[in-house]
């Protein structure tokens, strides 16, 4: 497979038109896993938000034409979604299981005369 020059150019500025986002994203997620640093969410938090900042910061500079930087934010971006992608199954998982356990809690408790 063969890309133009002039459309991985464009590919790369859009990019990084949105690496303020990315940013600020990275930065709220620091924030948020220093919060909650005592827990393993937390650490999963900063390491997360780490790699999103610098991914930011290697697409600003594939924009000066660093190839080896946008390979990177690429690999970066890939595990930043890779691991959100993980973290949203376990949650559904765990979600699911809680409403299944609070099902049960419920109608236990329903048939025991304990909640009207």
């Amino acid at each position: 497979m063969s890309f133009s020059e002039e459309k991985v150019k464009r590919a790369i500025l859009k990019l990084e038109q949105s690496s303020g986002w990315m940013k600020f994203l990275g930065v709220l997620q620091l924030i948020y896993g220093i919060i909650t640093v005592l827990t393993i969410i937390g650490i999963l938090w900063i390491w997360l938000g780490l790699v999103l900042i610098k991914a930011a910061n290697n697409l600003k500079m594939a924009k000066e034409g660093d190839e080896e930087a946008l390979v990177e934010a690429s690999s970066n971006l890939s595990t930043y979604f890779t691991a959100m992608g993980i973290v949203a199954l376990v949650g559904l998982v765990i979600g699911v299981i809680a409403g299944i356990i609070w099902l049960f809690v419920a109608g236990s408790l329903m048939t025991q005369g304990m909640v009207s």
